[in-house]
């Protein structure tokens, strides 16, 4: 991956001769070794993200413009190209790459891109958009963190499947006094959140990574409000179901949890099957304690003991 601002030359010189072969949105694919000669045809993908516009909709391009782009592109040139090697992938690891390379492609010091995606994705997250677009990768959650915040009780959170850690640094600015706690699964995801959280000199939120089935989170002591925010979808039925006794386990006073609400489960995003409202109802009653249920930016189960 290429960024024709921070490769600007190689970039200019690679494409003096030639068109691109294909544009989507901050996306184009082309030639690095046109099918000509003896010389193996290779492509290259481009884009033209600044680091000011380095956020958390960067995954809305590639799933929305450049995967939709290369496979229309390999459908039209064929599978024997270089390129296409990315799709040896399953689809949600195809994903996490493209969203990988683009982002750390901006500027040559990896720190320099983190900082800057979460600077990014947390100030249109504290944003409220009057108009909310369903395919993008922050406005939604800026609407789904401000029910969370309403919904809260009590000075300690655990955030369960925290991802990149943006839920518990809004709330962790929001009240400096509270106990925040985010955890995931993936190491990466963690290291960059906590890293980042040091680095601004955010105090009351901690990042650890666990699974959630691991005996050792028995250690986590319970917290008055957990939350489970688009985390159950990228289980199964049936672990999605073990998941949630297992928050109930460590919640004080309240488990929220919310889901997307999808016709099927996207695998660009990770996601395993799909529930609904009547879903989290029944959910609700195995776990006991009195639950309610409702639609707001997907589905939502609020348990309290």
């Amino acid at each position: 991956m290429f960024s024709i601002h921070r490769h600007h030359r190689l970039v200019e010189h690679l494409t003096r001769s030639h068109e691109p072969v294909a544009q989507a949105g901050p996306f184009a694919l082309h030639w690095l070794n046109p099918p000509e000669g003896e010389n193996e045809a290779e492509l290259m993908m481009v884009h033209d993200l600044r680091l000011s516009e380095i956020d958390n909709n960067v995954g809305k391009h590639i799933r929305h413009s450049l995967i939709p782009m290369l496979a229309s592109t390999r459908q039209a040139l064929g599978k024997d190209l270089p390129v296409w090697g990315v799709w040896d992938q399953e689809p949600h690891a195809l994903f996490n790459q493209l969203m990988a390379t683009t982002l750390y492609s901006v500027h040559a010091d990896p720190s320099t891109c983190s900082r800057w995606f979460y600077r990014n994705t947390l100030k249109g997250l504290r944003e409220s958009p009057s108009e909310i677009d369903p395919t993008d990768f922050i406005q939604p959650f800026s609407e789904i963190y401000r029910r969370v915040r309403e919904l809260r009780l009590g000075k300690s959170l655990l955030d369960a499947g925290t991802c990149h850690g943006f839920m518990p640094l809004l709330l962790s600015t929001d009240d400096p006094d509270s106990r925040i706690v985010g955890l995931d699964i993936d190491d990466f995801l963690i290291q960059a959140a906590r890293h980042y959280a040091e680095g601004e000199g955010i105090s009351g939120v901690e990042f650890l990574t666990a699974d959630l089935f691991d005996p050792r989170t028995e250690f986590l002591p319970r917290f008055d409000t957990v939350t489970a925010i688009h985390l159950l979808e990228h289980l199964d039925r049936d672990t999605a179901a073990r998941a949630a006794e297992v928050l109930w386990q460590r919640t004080a006073q309240r488990l929220i949890i919310n889901v997307p609400i999808e016709e099927t489960p996207d695998p660009y995003f990770g996601h395993r099957h799909c529930l609904d409202v009547g879903q989290l109802t029944d959910l609700g009653e195995r776990l006991g304690g009195h639950s309610t249920t409702f639609e707001d930016h997907g589905a939502w189960l609020v348990v309290d003991r």
